[in-house]
């Protein structure tokens, strides 16, 4: 007989939720939170785990990664998807796309998208889950925004004070239609040390959400 890959277990196990609320998931689970991680802890419950599932052995192995995506009722996304804050400095030194640190992130891991679809009635409905790696072709994309990154911090990153705060020059969303580079702080004072000794807020790289939406309706 076969053994079933762990992703065909998780759908296994999700799949008697599909359709339903997060009212009702929190109160089939007990469930009183109203945590900005509630998804994440329903997740969890359906899957009979404990604590956070990202840092559990089996996703760790798998190289899996939970990502929890909201789909406004137009279809939209509106959140872009973050990637841990990096270190400008260490940045800076990285020498090669395929040795750098996004890359060794981004390329072998496949993410779980856990997709909440709104309703007309603005309740968030649990839709399915959806196990996807990047296609090569936007990883490429996203290399080049990691290259024009680098090259930028190594220049000196431009800060210029408008009425809004402070603006730079780094890999805007507009640029790209995969990636882009923005603030990813607890807030503004957030920062980290610049190679040339100038203090900014700290920054990652983002998958834009208009990407995720694409990868999100393809197959469906």
């Amino acid at each position: 007989m076969r053994t079933q890959s762990l992703e065909e277990y998780i759908i296994d196990k999700v799949k008697p939720y599909y359709g339903m609320t997060q009212s009702q998931l929190k109160a089939h689970f007990g469930i009183e939170s109203n945590a900005k991680s509630l998804n994440n802890i329903l997740l969890a419950r359906m899957l009979n785990v404990q604590g956070n599932i990202a840092h559990t052995e089996e996703f760790q192995k798998a190289g899996i990664i939970p990502k929890t995506i909201r789909v406004e009722r137009d279809g939209k996304i509106k959140e872009n998807m973050s990637f841990p804050t990096f270190d400008f400095i260490e940045l800076s030194r990285e020498e090669t796309w395929e040795e750098s640190e996004l890359y060794n992130y981004l390329a072998p891991t496949k993410f779980m998208f856990v997709i909440f679809q709104e309703r007309a009635d603005g309740q968030y409905v649990f839709d399915r889950i959806k196990f996807w790696n990047i296609p090569n072709d936007d990883l490429d994309e996203v290399g080049r925004v990691w290259s024009r990154t680098v090259q930028t911090i190594r220049r000196g990153v431009a800060l210029i004070q408008t009425p809004r705060g402070v603006s730079n020059d780094l890999p805007k969303q507009s640029e790209s239609p995969v990636a882009h580079v923005r603030p990813h702080g607890r807030n503004a004072a957030d920062m980290a040390l610049l190679p040339d000794g100038r203090m900014m807020t700290k920054q990652c790289f983002w998958l834009n959400n208009g990407y995720i939406e694409k990868q999100i309706r393809e197959g469906q």
